[in-house]
């Protein structure tokens, strides 16, 4: 939770401080510095899921491998034990 609150306040102070650039430097009207923070945050967590979604990918792939791999030294393993025993 407190992970959680302390990027909420984080994610409050960049809104502001990016708020206030484009205000400034580009002599915006308040409604309108709105619309493009709100854009560039939806843009940005489109961004973000993507990458995670990306990224479960890659650890399925990998997870899939180190299986087959385990797998494979598993019955290596059990190679080895019948071959003691008998």
């Amino acid at each position: 939770m407190r992970l959680e609150t302390e990027a909420e306040s984080l994610n409050e102070v960049l809104v502001l401080k990016l708020s206030d650039k484009l205000r400034d430097k580009l002599s915006l009207s308040d409604r309108l510095v709105e619309t493009l923070v709100e854009r560039l945050l939806l843009k940005l967590i489109d961004a973000l899921i993507d990458g995670l979604m990306r990224l479960e990918t890659e650890a399925e792939s990998l997870n899939e491998v180190l299986v087959l791999k385990l797998s494979d030294k598993l019955v290596l393993v059990e190679t080895l034990l019948l071959s003691e025993i008998l």
